[in-house]
């Protein structure tokens, strides 16, 4: 009976840490002891209808990363986040951000509605973004994590 339960114990034990060893983080920044480090910033917390967002991953740590185009929008509506599909196309290219390095991206703050580009409305966003670590030639060569940041949209859109 013992013998069943040391068993029972280390695969449980072995099924929690391979999950976590594929759990995507959320947060702004994300640190783990002695290699990894990465802080994904706004330029501003608070932004009009229209304007530009820079974003910007900062590598603090030991190990390169690569980062792309594409990241995905999220509105804060009735206490819940909704993806707010922007209709961009995102080229393919990795951008490799190597160790103590960073990274900027200028987001425009507007959603296609009808063919036509259109500022985001007020509200409460979320922006995120994954980025790859790569490791090389180990075992473990790529793992993904996804960063978020907050911010908000203030005031009328700008007439056109």
């Amino acid at each position: 009976m013992r013998g069943r339960s040391a068993v029972l114990v280390l695969f449980t034990v072995i099924l929690i840490l391979s999950a976590l060893a594929h759990l995507k983080l959320k947060n702004p920044e994300i640190v783990s002891p002695g290699a990894l480090s990465i802080a994904m910033v706004l330029d501003n917390s608070t932004y009009h209808p229209g304007e530009i967002l820079t974003l910007t991953i900062v590598n603090k740590g030991n190990e390169r990363l690569i980062a792309g185009a594409f990241y995905r929008l999220y509105r804060l509506e009735k206490g819940r986040w909704k993806e707010i599909p922007t209709s961009f196309s995102f080229t393919g290219i990795g951008y490799g951000i190597e160790p103590g390095q960073s990274w900027s991206q200028a987001v425009p703050l507007r959603v296609e509605r009808n063919g036509k580009l259109e500022p985001l409305e007020p509200g409460r966003y979320r922006i995120e973004k994954t980025v790859m670590i790569d490791r090389g030639r180990s075992s473990r060569r790529i793992e993904e994590i996804t960063l978020s940041a907050e911010f908000e949209v203030v005031g009328r859109p700008e007439p056109e």
